[in-house]
């Protein structure tokens, strides 16, 4: 027969001492709008402990933790309660941040997409000699796809540009869906 495991008790909870939890709900809204989690460590393990350290000098003073190893302990432990308080109270998952992926979308592959007619065209011209879809035309598509993006006006450009940002927000267009879904091969 086997022991069965005990679940492990949290024996030691933070105490917060009078007004310590009043500077870290002072300081919640800081601490959210910061952009990265570097700086919001920062934020906590800076601003918010020395506020805290400076509400009970006679306990967490610099002096008091280098010369005394059991308040150094407390003072780690409370600087770790401090982030975890943060953590813990920053609200629900709606109002976090999702980290995404992003692709930025290059402006040829967009001006390839919206001008395909145009750059099979170039293509054709430029190389009458070769047969679709040989490796020596598809190496050469590169050419003609530069050449269409030569003749293309600065306003043209920054219009696929901006196309190319909200493709990127927002997911193919649903026209586009659909070609992908004709053309796509039976397998």
């Amino acid at each position: 027969m086997s022991k069965s495991k005990k679940p492990k008790q949290r024996t030691e909870r933070t105490i917060w001492l009078p007004g310590e939890e009043a500077v870290l709900r002072k300081h919640k809204d800081t601490w959210l709008n910061l952009d990265s989690k570097r700086e919001r460590d920062a934020f906590a393990a800076g601003t918010v402990t020395e506020e805290i350290r400076n509400l009970s000098p006679h306990l967490y003073s610099i002096v008091v933790v280098r010369s005394n190893k059991k308040a150094k302990d407390e003072w780690d432990r409370r600087c770790k309660a401090i982030k975890n308080w943060f953590n813990n109270h920053r609200g629900p998952d709606t109002l976090r941040r999702v980290f995404k992926f992003e692709r930025k979308i290059p402006l040829c592959q967009v001006v390839g997409h919206c001008k395909r007619a145009d750059v099979d065209k170039r293509a054709e011209k430029l190389f009458a000699n070769m047969t679709k879809g040989s490796k020596a035309s598809l190496s050469q598509y590169q050419k003609a796809l530069s050449a269409v993006m030569d003749d293309l006006t600065d306003d043209d450009k920054d219009m696929y540009e901006r196309s190319g940002q909200s493709g990127r927000k927002k997911g193919l267009p649903r026209r586009s869906k659909e070609e992908l879904l004709v053309n796509m091969p039976n397998g």
